[in-house]
């Protein structure tokens, strides 16, 4: 039986409520807003300023409200960051290194490949979807868009490494070269993130929904 057979693309949520307990039982999805699920103070305020760069945007972002929001004096934020500025380079950064860190555990458990893509590609969506606030401010900011791009790269090595020890590797089989393969699968990546920042707030759903649905009918037709 196909995984991607049962998808509902009516429910965004799909295959990683049905299956995510496949993954749970080696490893614990986390997710890039649950940094200030813990006492440790620099996790608390990484947890409220992702909330409230995500609500307000970056500019009208500032220390005193993601103070509030992190039950803290102002003054215990410039204890572990010089800036806003600073902050909201390490929310990014280490958001983007969390999302890696997840996909690698995937990939290395012991799921079935099917059960592997299924679940990188809905944790995936889940998280870009959470983390979408952020995103137009990480694509059109000079600074952190090479940030993305260099965690784009290592997300395509990461694809290219699940694709290529399965029955998903005739996906890529077209393309005569590593190459053009890599360039395929960072335009696809690319492609999503930069449709789900586009996206109004009312349409992320559908949007994601739409991605999704593609992707699953583009995996059936190779598996």
């Amino acid at each position: 039986m196909n995984v991607h057979s049962e998808y509902n693309a009516g429910d965004c949520q799909g295959c990683l409520k049905k299956y995510k307990h496949l993954y749970e039982r080696h490893y614990k999805i986390t997710g890039w807003v649950c940094m200030n699920e813990t006492s440790d103070t620099r996790s608390i305020i990484l947890g409220a300023a992702f909330k409230i760069f995500g609500r307000h945007g970056f500019g009208n972002t500032t220390i005193k409200l993601i103070s509030q929001e992190a039950g803290m004096a102002a003054g215990s934020i410039y204890n572990h960051f010089k800036d806003k500025e600073d902050l909201f380079h390490t929310v990014v950064k280490e958001g983007w290194d969390h999302l890696l860190d997840e996909f690698k555990q995937i990939i290395s458990s012991p799921l079935s490949v099917e059960e592997k893509y299924t679940t990188v590609i809905d944790y995936a969506f889940e998280q870009l979807k959470n983390a979408q606030p952020l995103l137009k401010g990480m694509l059109f900011d000079a600074n952190e868009r090479q940030l993305v791009q260099d965690r784009i790269e290592k997300i395509v090595d990461l694809l290219e490494e699940l694709f290529s020890n399965s029955t998903l590797r005739k996906l890529l089989e077209v393309y005569i070269d590593r190459k053009q393969r890599h360039f395929f699968l960072k335009l696809t990546v690319m492609g999503v993130i930069q449709s789900i920042s586009l996206s109004s707030h009312e349409n992320v759903d559908t949007e994601i929904q739409v991605m999704k649905k593609e992707i699953f009918r583009l995996i059936s037709r190779q598996t």
